[in-house]
């Protein structure tokens, strides 16, 4: 990309651009790992909230937390 831009005199090498694939594969995995990491947390907390909703859960009273 900096060489389209006139940034850098060569262009990249076959094996620069295979890293660089590589790196992009780990960013898009990376990106997965989180935005299903996210996805079920938010799911848990919705969870959560319907139970207490529900009155199934009590939020914890300051006497009976372990400290």
């Amino acid at each position: 990309s900096s060489w389209l831009t006139h940034t850098r005199p060569h262009p990249p090498t076959l094996k620069e651009l295979q890293v660089d694939i590589q790196r992009q594969l780990r960013v898009l995995t990376n990106a997965a790992m989180i935005e299903t990491r996210a996805r079920e947390e938010q799911e848990q907390m919705a969870r959560l909230r319907a139970e207490l909703q529900r009155g199934a859960l009590a939020p914890p009273s300051k006497s009976s937390r372990v400290e």
